[in-house]
C-alpha cells in the first residue's frame, strides 16, 4: 500500500499553505518508498535517503517530522503496523554557516527581475528576511507603506511585523498599483518557486537560491554587521533568542579570524 497523501490531508483541518507542505514533503516519502510497504526498518533508513539526496539537516527535521504526523493517522486506521510508532528518529541539526544565498547572486537576481511581482518578492525575501509562508500570508490592507511597515497576523494569531525598506516601499507600490485589497502575493509556493527558478535563469545564478535561503542571508547580515542577538530574533520572528543564537551566531574561520583581528588591533 502506499502513501495514502489525499486521504491523509482531507482528514486534518490545516490551512491550504500548511496542505501544501504536507503534500511535498510526503511525496518525498512516497518517492522514498518507490511502492514498498511501510515498515519501520524502511522508515530506519528513510533520514539516510534523504541526506543522500542532497537534503539539509533542517529540511530533513521538517520532513521527517510530516512522515511521523502521517505514521501516526496511519498506524491509527490498521493500514499499517504498530510497531511503526517506534519510530523516533535522533536527528541532529549541525553546528554550521546556514546555506544562505550570497549577497551578490541575490543582487543580481532582484536586477534580472523583469515582472513587478517577481522584484517586490524577491526584494521582501532580501530586506525584511520573512519566511516566504509570511510572505504569503501578507494582504495589501496589512501593508502601511507611508509607515514603511506591515503587519501579517499568522495561524493562531500570532501578529508578525515586517520593517519595509525604501526600495521595498517603492516595488511594492510598483507592484500593487491600485490595489487595496486581497494577497500581495498570489500562487502560493509554486509561484515563488517559479519566480525565484525564472530570476535565476535570468541573472545566470546557479548557486542556492531557494526562499529560505533569502531568510537566512537576511539572519547572517544582521548578525556579520553586528546588531544583538535579540533584536535579531525580533527581526525574524522567533519566539526565542535560543533559536537565533543555534542557527545564526556560528561563524567561519576567516569570519572569526576577521573578528579576532579588529579585537587586537585596538
Amino acid at each position: 500500500m502506499g502513501v495514502l497523501i489525499d486521504e491523509f490531508l482531507s482528514q486534518r483541518d490545516v490551512s491550504p499553505k500548511t496542505r501544501e507542505h504536507y503534500l511535498y514533503k510526503l511525496k518525498l516519502l512516497s518517492q522514498y518508498l518507490d511502492r514498498r510497504a511501510i515498515s519501520l526498518e524502511l522508515l530506519a533508513q528513510y533520514p539516510g535517503w534523504l541526506r543522500s539526496q542532497g537534503y539539509a539537516d533542517a529540511s530533513i527535521q521538517s520532513t521527517i517530522a510530516a512522515a511521523r504526523a502521517y505514521v501516526r493517522w496511519a498506524v491509527e486506521r490498521g493500514l499499517i503496523a504498530s510497531d511503526c510508532l517506534r519510530w523516533r528518529p535522533r536527528l541532529r541539526v549541525s553546528e554550521s554557516v546556514p546555506k544562505a544565498i550570497s549577497d551578490e547572486d541575490a543582487e543580481r537576481m532582484i536586477a534580472a527581475a523583469a515582472r513587478a511581482d517577481d522584484r517586490a518578492l524577491l526584494i521582501m525575501l532580501r530586506d525584511t528576511g520573512a519566511r516566504v509562508g509570511t510572505l504569503l500570508a501578507l494582504d495589501v490592507s496589512d501593508v502601511d507603506l507611508g509607515r514603511k511597515r506591515a503587519v501579517v497576523r499568522q495561524k493562531g494569531g500570532r501578529l508578525v511585523m515586517l520593517y519595509l525598506s525604501e526600495r521595498a516601499v517603492d516595488a511594492l507600490r510598483v507592484h500593487l498599483g491600485d490595489r487595496r485589497s486581497g494577497p500581495v502575493f498570489g500562487g502560493g509556493m509554486g509561484w515563488v518557486r517559479s519566480a525565484l527558478r525564472r530570476c535565476a535563469r535570468a541573472a545566470g545564478v546557479t548557486g542556492r537560491h531557494n526562499a529560505h535561503a533569502w531568510r537566512h542571508a537576511f539572519a547572517r547580515r544582521c548578525v556579520r554587521s553586528g546588531l544583538d542577538l535579540s533584536r535579531t530574533a525580533r527581526l525574524l520572528g522567533h519566539r526565542s533568542v535560543t533559536v537565533t543564537a543555534r542557527y545564526y551566531a556560528v561563524w567561519d574561520g576567516d569570519e572569526l579570524a576577521e573578528a579576532h583581528a579588529r579585537v587586537t588591533g585596538i
